[in-house]
């Protein structure tokens, strides 16, 4: 008696009546946490780091103050037992809270590194999930029980993918950036100024979780050959640190690396949404602009302007970046190279939002209010827009900005309720990263 056959489930090839998911969509908002989260790290660290410092200055100084209190000659009461037990005490406090400090600041420069990590595997992850062919030259293969496991293709590709990313994470950072390089054939560390500062905060990430800080040969050969700045006295055997200048710094060149590596793998893989791409970082830019950080704001406006026109959606987005990058300028105090940067372009035909902002930004108030006046409600400039975008941060103050904005909209200009309105949404929503909408 033959045994009957039994029906096999043939892996499907795809996920039916199942919605794709927008690529660039999940790409961007993992980009968006990405920074949230180094500033989030960054505040933690302004806020813990003074106040450890400020204990352990307050705890030496008690100590200080205790023995001089025992050495002084006269001192009827004299070294007591109970004394001695205070000083021990007060000194095996001031320990811990030095070596906890040291703890906390090394383990906030690790924490920036670990979700700087994190976010690279999200862009190995995203590029091949846009094209899964670029894994045919992997070497990762599928258990049998694996393959058993799976349901469909995608999530035999699903997998690799992960296998993938496991593999190149566990190598060094200059490695992962270069195996994005390869994939997607870009040139990426050669043009980076910061690229030397990087590969020292990453080796330095590396002694501080695997040797305690001491430096080692392979640190300082891997530093030499980066072409990193290297401090005299540091040889084998020294230990490093994180102090709060060098943190900072490092978490400005991650924010810088991580922006960059994004844009350029972002316009490589989808060339036909440079238009959402362009918008995306742009409102992010804005946010920098509008919470006062010139030096990041100037990084990210510079960095866009300098894009080959083929990487950018249209001639008015450059412009408006340029804007933006002046904006940056002008109030982190450099009002020369600001008008310089606007001398560069011809901006005769341009319109009136162009115009205005021209103006505003050399100061011009009389002929910007003029040409807002001029304007209405349906312009490229819209009412949040006015209340919000950093490039009316003085003009806002004036009554020729507050004429022009009741000509347009026909009722006074009321800031507060931009303010009532965030707070609204610290009160009702989670904590998460604001989206601007102020723009050009």
């Amino acid at each position: 008696r033959r045994k009957s056959k039994q029906k096999k489930t043939p892996i499907k090839t795809s996920q039916s009546k199942e919605k794709k998911p927008d690529l660039l969509q999940i790409i961007q908002a993992q980009f968006g946490s990405f920074l949230n989260d180094l500033d989030c790290i960054q505040e933690a660290f302004r806020v813990v780091d003074p106040v450890l410092a400020e204990k352990d200055k307050l705890r030496r100084e008690e100590i200080k103050s205790l023995l001089q209190k025992i050495t002084i000659k006269d001192s009827k009461e004299g070294l007591t037992a109970e004394k001695i037990e205070q000083v021990t005490a007060l000194v095996g406090n001031v320990k811990r809270l030095g070596r906890g400090h040291i703890l906390f600041c090394n383990n906030s420069l690790i924490s920036l590194v670990s979700r700087f990590d994190e976010f690279i595997g999200d862009l190995i992850r995203g590029i091949h999930k846009q094209n899964p062919d670029r894994l045919k030259n992997s070497e990762k293969n599928l258990s049998y029980e694996e393959i058993t496991a799976l349901t469909n293709l995608n999530q035999a590709v699903d997998r690799l993918i992960d296998k993938e990313v496991d593999r190149i994470l566990r190598d060094s950072h200059a490695t992962q950036i270069k195996y994005l390089e390869t994939q997607l054939n870009f040139e990426f560390r050669e043009k980076l100024a910061i690229w030397p500062e990087f590969v020292e905060l990453t080796e330095r990430r590396n002694l501080l979780v695997h040797c305690g800080g001491e430096v080692s040969s392979q640190y300082l050969r891997i530093c030499k050959t980066g072409g990193c700045k290297i401090d005299a006295g540091v040889k084998i055997g020294s230990t490093l640190g994180v102090s709060s200048k060098y943190f900072e710094r490092c978490h400005a060149v991650l924010i810088e690396i991580g922006l960059k590596l994004a844009q350029a793998i972002l316009r490589k893989i989808f060339p036909e949404k440079l238009h959402d791409i362009d918008s995306n970082v742009n409102n992010y830019g804005i946010e920098l602009l509008s919470d006062g950080r010139w030096d990041l704001g100037f990084m990210v406006f510079d960095f866009l302007c300098g894009l080959p026109p083929k990487l950018i959606s249209k001639d008015q987005i450059k412009r408006i970046f340029t804007i933006n990058k002046a904006i940056a300028l002008k109030f982190s105090g450099k009002k020369s190279q600001c008008c310089e940067l606007l001398d560069s372009l011809d901006w005769s035909s341009c319109s009136s939002d162009f115009a205005l902002a021209i103006e505003v930004l050399r100061n011009n108030f009389d002929a910007a209010e003029k040409i807002m006046s001029n304007m209405n409600a349906e312009e490229p400039i819209s009412e949040h827009g006015f209340k919000t975008w950093p490039l009316f941060r003085e003009f806002r103050k004036l009554e020729q900005f507050r004429r022009a904005f009741k000509k347009i909209y026909g009722k006074e200009f009321e800031p507060r309720e931009e303010v009532k309105k965030v707070v609204g949404e610290l009160q009702t929503g989670p904590m998460q990263a604001p989206t601007s909408s102020a723009a050009l």
